[in-house]
């Protein structure tokens, strides 16, 4: 029997039908281009102690941009991203794809590397990429194989002038970037979007002293602060303690200056772990149930599970590494799955919480991806393996600045004033009462910030009591939360781990997540804006 309807109203209603299908097809389909841009930025100042100059090679800042269409085209809002630490532009690949799609294109997305991650040598992650073959990377970095012409050289040295990479000199990178967007476009199109630690960074932007040049917020539609942004202690830190101590994790200003911690270590899981996790989600992206066999992921899940790692395949060592129940980061968690196996609890000597691992020795363990799971979760294991190891730049962040984190602590107590101590070091993170510009806060609850009020009170009573004059929100009061009229707008999930805020990719994560995202964005944005093509210098 032939499926044609046989009555013109039948048929009418058919194609009406047709018509829909084959506009949620186009809109699935949207074709999304990344570019890598690669533009100069300011140098920052010199080692004050050594003389140590940072090298010119390093002073460029560089982002991932995601538009749909290949030449650029007018869109409504140009969303800038600041990652988290330890983070890169990839940490957002998911987060861009969904945004261009689901605005159909209206919106494009600048996903952000700090200059940190140009001292990282990729060439063996690439080209292990490029060949499909993961082990191609540790005979690159560990046996001296040559990739075009060159051999891994270590880790860099001499990196005194790292000793400057703190805020000001972030701030002035991402000015370079926000600056691209024409200035009669910038209040009405650029919103900035920090996630985890990008959150303060994103904070610090908006409330610089530019030295009486037009502010920061004057120059952006919105800022959206993604489960991070300042935490208030209780109490600030010290000038002494600044230059003397530091953050805990981190040597004071004194010590860095001397070339001591210039970059943070993360406890024992460094450079090591983090080109294990880089290789194992290369693993995992091209053979996920293959057990895997290497030394160098064996040592990191020693550290992880503190004792003898058992047999597991490579979805499984991604799942472990970045699951909320299991991995030891609080910054890099997301809920993707369980494993098939016995797990028992145990105290995490670096995060004092419990945390779960494998109980059997023997059991070859394998992972149950988000959707196979009861309830169902939110980020599938085959987006984290494929962030952390595609494209030409990359997921983690190798060399953090220690600089950088406790310029970020020394202002995190806001408002901090002019001629602070704070300010006489050059953190001039001084000008919050000028910051008019409205604020969207998305809190994670199995996050960092499950109490967005709590965490923000801070901040929204030391920026401007109102959205300021000839924006969409004019008007609108700080202590005004709701989504859709609020000066300092809310959006609470739950059931959402930290990671889940970037890498989530389910319908769900769509209606609860992207979508009001996208909406905040549109409402707090005006007009049509084109940003030409610049430096285009990979995909």
């Amino acid at each position: 029997m032939s499926a044609w309807p046989d009555n013109s109203r039948a048929r009418a209603l058919w194609w009406l039908l047709l018509a829909a299908a084959a506009a949620g097809c186009a809109e699935q389909e949207l074709t999304v281009h990344r570019v890598m841009v690669d533009i100069p930025a300011p140098a920052p100042a010199a080692n004050s102690k050594s003389g140590k100059a940072t090298p010119q090679i390093y002073n460029r800042a560089r982002f991932l941009r995601y538009r749909a269409e290949a030449d650029p085209g007018k869109v409504r809002a140009i969303v800038i991203c600041v990652p988290g630490a330890p983070a890169g532009a990839m940490a957002f690949d998911e987060l861009a794809r969904r945004l261009v799609r689901l605005s159909e294109g209206a919106v494009e997305v600048w996903a952000i590397d700090r200059r940190a991650n140009l001292l990282e040598d990729l060439t063996g992650m690439q080209h292990a990429e490029r060949q499909r073959d993961p082990d191609l990377a540790w005979r690159y970095y560990d046996d001296n194989l040559q990739v075009d012409g060159k051999r891994y050289a270590g880790r860099p040295t001499g990196l005194d002038y790292m000793s400057e990479w703190g805020l000001a000199t972030a701030v002035a990178d991402l000015k370079a970037v926000v600056d691209l967007v024409p200035a009669t476009s910038r209040a009405r199109a650029v919103v900035l979007l920090g996630h985890s630690f990008g959150a303060s960074m994103v904070q610090a932007y908006t409330i610089w002293d530019r030295a009486g040049a037009t502010t920061a917020s004057e120059e952006l539609a919105g800022l959206v602060l993604m489960d991070g942004g300042f935490t208030k202690y209780k109490t600030p830190m010290s000038e002494a303690y600044y230059l003397k101590k530091g953050s805990g994790t981190t040597p004071g200003l004194e010590d860095i200056r001397a070339g001591k911690g210039v970059y943070l270590g993360y406890y024992g899981f460094g450079l090591e772990a983090f080109m294990a996790v880089e290789v194992t989600g290369m693993r995992a992206w091209l053979d996920p149930g293959k057990l895997v066999q290497d030394s160098h992921v064996k040592r990191y899940l020693s550290l992880l599970f503190l004792k003898e790692p058992p047999p597991m395949t490579a979805a499984a060592v991604m799942g472990f590494t970045v699951d909320d129940g299991s991995s030891l980061l609080p910054a890099m968690r997301a809920s993707c799955g369980k494993p098939d196996g016995p797990v028992e609890t145990f105290t995490s000597a670096l995060s004092q919480e419990p945390r779960v691992r494998p109980s059997s020795t023997t059991h070859k363990y394998r992972w149950l991806n988000h959707d196979q799971v009861t309830p169902k979760e939110k980020t599938p294991i085959s987006v984290l393996a494929r962030v952390a190891h595609e494209g030409p730049t990359n997921r983690l962040e190798w060399y953090f600045p220690s600089r950088l984190l406790i310029d970020t602590f020394a202002v995190s107590n806001q408002p901090i004033a002019a001629g602070s101590w704070q300010d006489l070091l050059g953190i001039k993170a001084t000008q919050a009462a000028s910051m008019e510009a409205p604020v969207l806060a998305v809190n994670a609850g199995k996050g960092t910030v499950p109490d967005g009020v709590a965490r923000h009170r801070h901040f929204w009573e030391a920026i401007s009591a109102k959205v300021g004059a000839g924006r969409p929100r004019a008007g609108a009061r700080r202590a005004d939360h709701d989504l859709k009229t609020g000066g300092f707008s809310f959006l609470d999930l739950p059931s959402y781990a930290h990671d889940d805020l970037v890498h989530a990719a389910t319908a769900e994560a769509d209606r609860d997540l992207y979508r009001p995202l996208l909406d905040w964005v549109l409402s707090n944005t005006s007009g049509e804006h084109t940003v030409p093509r610049v430096a285009e210098t990979g995909r």
